[in-house]
């Protein structure tokens, strides 16, 4: 690829006020962590999250 695709992952959560943290470890693999705050509804009620 050309390696945009992080660059637009990034651009995307930084545009939601989150973060992305990069973990690496050479010969181990890459950890890319995307951190999103919640939300509440229009109402003022939170949103339900399932995990």
């Amino acid at each position: 690829g050309t390696g945009l695709g992080l660059s637009v992952s990034l651009g995307i959560v930084q545009r939601h006020a989150g973060e992305m943290l990069v973990d690496s470890e050479e010969g181990k693999g890459t950890r890319f962590t995307i951190r999103l705050p919640l939300v509440r509804s229009r109402a003022g009620t939170p949103i339900k999250v399932s995990t």
